[in-house]
């Protein structure tokens, strides 16, 4: 079992809305195939799917879910969202993974860059 990225840290223009979305993948990267779950998570986070199946070498994409009502400006350790994986009862290799979530709500700036295309001579 592997989940990537490893930690999110999630940014939120404060008062631009009550949500904001960030993704994981989980990755299978043992031999067979096996279940996986979310066993723990924030209160105010959710993942769906929140479990699945993962088969050899194939990442499950899943999206998470921060609802940022009631935060100010700042900076918030949210806690972590727990990963299991099992295999015929038994937990599989990297089980379970913890990804921690950090919120910041403030402002968001975004950059830009421009874009140069070249015309063939």
């Amino acid at each position: 079992l592997s989940v990537a990225p490893t930690s999110l840290y999630v940014m939120h223009q404060y008062g631009s809305g009550e949500t904001e979305r960030s993704y994981l993948n989980i990755r299978n990267t043992g031999d067979g195939s096996f279940s996986w779950a979310v066993s723990s998570k924030p209160a105010n986070v959710t993942v769906s799917p929140s479990s699945g199946t993962a088969s050899y070498t194939v990442t499950v994409p899943a999206t998470v879910t921060v609802t940022t009502t009631g935060y100010t400006t700042g900076t918030y350790s949210l806690g972590d969202i727990v990963f299991t994986g099992t295999a015929e009862s038994a937990p599989v290799e990297g089980s379970p993974a913890r990804v921690p979530v950090t919120l910041y709500v403030g402002d968001v700036y975004r950059i830009y860059l421009p874009l140069i295309t070249r015309s063939a001579p």
